[in-house]
């Protein structure tokens, strides 16, 4: 045990100085960075912008923050506790998560993600497991954790398929394609990715973080391992199933016709 811990604070309020917490933390040493972003009239702000915007309630500067921070607080063992995610916690955490993949820092975006998964867990809130376990999936496909991204992408699946997350399940899909392909199967990968374009066209949605990129290259990478036809054919079979019947093949639950 420590016998001295060095709390430092970076934040008083939303919109204080940004450079503050940046030398705590270049300054150092610490080994706490606190950052306070809440009042009442803040909240209420956030509650607005959540309501015209799902996707916000949170204190947007808190993400570049810790794009500028986080390296510097890993390597250092800097623990940063802040209370940024205002009325959308899930937003903000899942934001600062990209930041750490998009940092290629693997180690510590997947244990963000399990940190979230079972927070989740212990709130019951079934969309939300559903979309951690597809970031946990997601990041073990792109360490080349192939079995591991396997099992936790159909578990996302599985739970996506709960709460009818059209999006949700598309990424899934997507990411099992590329599992199939790691796993020399083109075919199954081929009627994967047909599945999700014809998901996608009917919500008129995006993949996300990346995903598209990779749905390019893996649709790339199906073609070339299977002549034209075959390739072509297995497409076909996945544009032409239905959600449903997409999830339950890619859950091995169904054989195409």
């Amino acid at each position: 045990m420590k016998q001295k811990v060095r709390i430092a604070a970076g934040q008083g309020f939303w919109g204080d100085l940004l450079d503050a917490p940046v030398r705590q933390v270049e300054g150092g040493p610490i080994d706490y960075l606190m950052l306070d972003y809440l009042a009442e009239v803040t909240m209420s702000i956030m509650q607005k912008q959540k309501a015209r915007d799902p996707n916000a309630g949170y204190a947007k500067d808190f993400v570049p923050l810790m794009r500028r921070i986080l390296p510097a607080c890993v390597e250092r063992d800097i623990k940063v506790t802040a209370n940024a995610g205002g009325v959308n916690v899930r937003g903000c955490a899942d934001a600062v998560i990209q930041v750490a993949r998009e940092a290629g820092d693997y180690g510590e975006a997947h244990d963000l993600y399990r940190e979230s998964l079972g927070i989740r867990r212990e709130l019951g809130d079934t969309r939300g497991i559903a979309a951690s376990l597809q970031c946990v999936g997601l990041l073990a496909l792109a360490r080349g954790d192939y079995p591991r991204a396997a099992a936790t992408l159909k578990e996302g699946l599985a739970t996506h398929r709960k709460t009818r997350n059209k999006l949700g399940i598309a990424n899934c899909l997507e990411g099992l394609a590329g599992v199939a392909l790691a796993d020399d199967q083109p075919a199954l990968a081929a009627r994967l990715l047909g599945a999700v374009e014809s998901l996608l066209e009917l919500v008129g949605g995006q993949l996300q973080w990346g995903a598209r990129a990779r749905y390019e290259r893996d649709q790339a990478a199906a073609r070339a391992a299977l002549d034209e036809a075959t390739f072509a054919a297995a497409r076909a079979v996945g544009r032409a199933m239905n959600q449903d019947q997409a999830i339950a093949y890619a859950l091995g639950e169904l054989v195409p016709a």
